[in-house]
């Protein structure tokens, strides 16, 4: 009977042994875990607000862009009404010298 309750007592042990060790993995695996958590939380909390500010900062280029093409477009408007003045500065310039280079021609050289 010694011998059965020696067993029994050295079986309890065991038993009580491998519920320790699997209860300090199980919490030191859920600390981990929940340490990663953690650790991935603040840097995509951190990320996104890296993110919006980018996404402000593209947002005024943009704007300025929009901006920026509309006044390139009044520009391209001013020099077409540019160079239709420049047409008409011209051809009113080569009617003039017309009359000139008619009598240079009759002019004669040395």
């Amino acid at each position: 009977m010694h011998a059965v309750l020696t067993a029994v007592w050295i079986a309890l042990a065991l038993g009580i042994a491998g519920f320790v060790a699997g209860a300090t993995v199980a919490v030191s695996r859920a600390f981990r875990t929940w340490r990663t958590f953690r650790r991935t939380s603040r840097n995509v909390t951190r990320h996104l607000g890296d993110l919006a500010a980018k996404g402000e900062a593209t947002e005024k280029k943009a704007v300025a862009a929009t901006a920026n093409s509309a006044k390139l477009a009044e520009a391209a408007a001013s020099m077409q009404e540019s160079l239709a003045e420049l047409a008409v500065i011209r051809a009113a310039f080569s009617e003039a010298t017309a009359g000139v280079g008619r009598v240079r021609g009759a002019v004669p050289r040395k």
